[in-house]
């Protein structure tokens, strides 16, 4: 569906992340997943590793993404970076700033559903949703099995069987194979 990689900067004077990359399948895009994805990652890194900020670049033109970043999430253009990207276009370093009082604030525009980050069930109860759906649009719903599995011991068994006889017959073609 989709993943977010960041990190710590090390050796910093002021404790701080940056996201690495981001991405959403195109299947799962405009459904709010990597909105939840950065909120949650900004959240890990200010709660479990004490980051003042978090940083990001961007393409220039990369419309989509910094509407995403700036007016969704809050973050604010730090730095031009002329020529950033290989092919020569300007990256934008952006950076997402922790309250004074030490807590995550996001903006949230009127009527817009903010996920709850302390309640594990509900986001995976969420992500399970969405999983279905997309395994139901793709026809990857699942087949039931009908068999009952045998018991380990007789597997066990049946696979010892079947090693000591394919054993025998290995040791046999060694014997006879060289001239």
């Amino acid at each position: 569906m989709g993943y977010v990689l960041g990190k710590m900067e090390e050796n910093a004077a002021i404790p701080n992340g940056h996201i690495t990359s981001i991405s959403v399948l195109r299947s799962f895009r405009k459904q709010g997943l990597a909105q939840t994805l950065l909120r949650h990652a900004h959240t890990a890194m200010v709660h479990t590793f004490g980051a003042q900020f978090v940083m990001l670049h961007v393409r220039e033109g990369n419309r989509a993404a910094r509407s995403l970043y700036e007016d969704l999430l809050g973050f604010r253009l730090s730095e031009v970076e002329e020529g950033y990207y290989a092919d020569g276009e300007n990256g934008l370093s952006l950076r997402l700033d922790v309250s004074p009082d030490g807590n995550v604030v996001f903006p949230v525009a009127a009527g817009e559903r903010v996920p709850e980050f302390d309640k594990k069930d509900s986001a995976e109860d969420e992500s399970q949703k969405r999983l279905q759906a997309w395994k139901d649009a793709h026809g990857h719903a699942g087949k039931k099995k009908t068999e009952t599995p045998a018991p380990a011991a007789e597997k066990k068994a049946e696979g010892g069987q079947k090693q000591e006889q394919g054993g025998a017959k290995n040791k046999k073609k060694k014997k006879g194979g060289k001239k």
